[in-house]
């Protein structure tokens, strides 16, 4: 008599109205193929032709392919030659062979395309039409390995652009998705990538040793003018040594300044991040002082920040940075210094057309020379988008200061200041933006900005013109739908 396993398997040999099926893991397991074999010592089905083994929402098909049911807990099935799949959500794959375990919903595959449904809450700035925004990752890998709350994929291509070819894509090494959701497909919390690459139309445009999407990080070179540097261009590189320390570069090159920028080792493990890292000629516009920029130096700088948080019940992420050392300020003179800092921003309110949040935080620094400065800020923002064609968005930032610094870098500009930010897409292509800071405590305008930016489907760019509180011109541009 064969094992129970198999008894469900056997009524293959017999003609059926539909595909036999048994249970696994209280779920009914549908198997069909044209030829069918039983190894029953073994407790092992081959199916060739057309095989296709179905458990809830996961679907496995090949021409060729080999289940081993020994253990109902680890039952594996390996497929090959003209592999493919669907999963929950409407997630896709094709393969060149595939080895899943049915009861975990772990997989790996090789030579893969995979579409994984990718739907996150609306950015109501991007003034995107419903049928303007993407809804699935596109990923082809080498490598593949899936388990229910993520992807990791070695050498890969991934893009959210449906078009054919796409209108740009980054190429990894490796990279990792995240999920939330108890699903895979459900509630994509991050994408992660080592030595990335952007490519646009089919041509490498920069590349980057490290991309990722949750941290919002910029992928385009930044140009501009301003009048500490003159013209300048700077650009980010993150060069990974020795794992897992990696080598952050950010170089500047203007025509008065020449050269500027910052360089840093860091580590990162499971409690979060270490830093050092030294900068030439950092700079901050001063608006309420009668320097109109600040520009320092650190020389060096140590600093560690903390994994981000997810608030439980509360909702938002908190953040968490301890840093010393010593720094140099033009004019000021150069001393050490310890701070510590902490934030938590959220989201108290989404609606379709709306969103409603808040803020908070506490900093707090003391100085070689006995000083000791230090802030709590609370945050208050709302934002609303008017169709597909106009957003507005306002905010309100206070803060309570104790104490004094000796460095103009570090103070507050406006104790209680008034934001808004206005985006006016007046045709399908061209977005006219406006950026204005009111400083209450003094009755004036401390930041105007305006910009005029150029939409090509799922890639914006433009320039942006700063008049207030001195001149600056740069050139910006940020991906869609992500």
């Amino acid at each position: 008599m064969p094992p129970l396993w198999l008894a469900g398997i056997v009524a293959l040999a017999s003609p059926l109205p539909g595909p036999p099926s048994l249970e696994l893991d209280g779920q009914p397991l549908y198997v069909s193929a044209d030829h069918v074999h039983l190894n029953v010592p073994a407790q092992r089905v081959y199916l060739h032709g057309a095989a296709c083994i179905t458990l809830g929402d996961y679907s496995l098909r090949a021409d060729d392919m080999v289940a081993d049911l020994l253990d109902p807990k680890q039952a594996v099935a390996r497929a090959r030659v003209h592999v493919s799949g669907t999963g929950p959500g409407g997630s896709s794959v094709t393969a060149g062979s595939a080895e899943y375990n049915l009861a975990t919903h772990h997989g790996i595959l090789t030579d893969c395309f995979i579409r994984v449904p990718y739907s996150p809450p609306r950015r109501l700035s991007d003034l995107m039409r419903p049928e303007e925004r993407p809804t699935d990752l596109y990923l082809e890998a080498k490598r593949a390995e899936q388990t229910q709350r993520g992807l990791t994929l070695e050498h890969l291509a991934l893009t959210n652009s449906p078009a054919r070819p796409p209108q740009y894509r980054f190429l990894a090494s490796r990279l990792k998705v995240e999920f939330s959701g108890e699903r895979l497909g459900e509630d994509l919390t991050a994408v992660k990538a080592e030595d990335a690459r952007l490519q646009l139309y089919g041509k490498t445009f920069l590349g980057l040793s490290e991309l990722d999407f949750g941290a919002g990080l910029a992928f385009f070179p930044r140009i501009g003018s301003d009048g500490d540097r003159g013209l300048f261009i700077e650009r980010p590189f993150v060069i990974g040594l020795v794992k897992p320390f990696k080598l952050r570069l950010n170089p500047r090159i203007g025509t008065q300044a020449f050269l500027s920028g910052s360089a840093g080792i860091e580590v990162r493990g499971a409690l979060g991040s270490l830093t050092v890292t030294s900068s030439l000629k950092d700079r901050r516009p001063l608006a309420t002082r009668g320097v109109t920029s600040a520009v320092w130096n650190r020389v060096p700088e140590v600093a560690w920040r903390a994994p981000r948080w997810h608030t439980p019940g509360l909702g938002g992420r908190l953040d968490a940075t301890l840093s010393a050392g010593r720094y140099h300020e033009q004019g000021t003179g150069g001393q050490w210094r310890e701070a510590g800092q902490i934030g938590w921003r959220g989201t108290l309110h989404r609606g379709r057309n709306s969103t409603v949040g808040a803020g908070a935080g506490a900093r707090y620094a003391f100085y070689e020379d006995g000083s000791q400065f230090g802030w709590l800020r609370g945050e208050l923002f709302v934002e609303r988008a008017f169709g597909y064609r106009l957003y507005g968005g306002a905010g309100v930032i206070s803060h309570r200061i104790f104490g004094k610094t000796p460095f103009h870098f570090d103070q507050i500009d406006f104790p209680t200041e008034v934001n808004t930010n206005v985006r006016w897409r007046f045709t399908p292509h061209w977005i006219a933006s406006n950026n204005l800071w009111f400083d209450v405590n003094h009755s004036r305008l401390g930041l105007v900005e305006w910009g005029l930016s150029y939409r090509d489907r799922l890639i914006e760019y433009g320039l942006v013109v700063r008049s207030t509180p001195q001149f600056d011109l740069r050139l910006d541009a940020q991906f869609l739908g992500f």
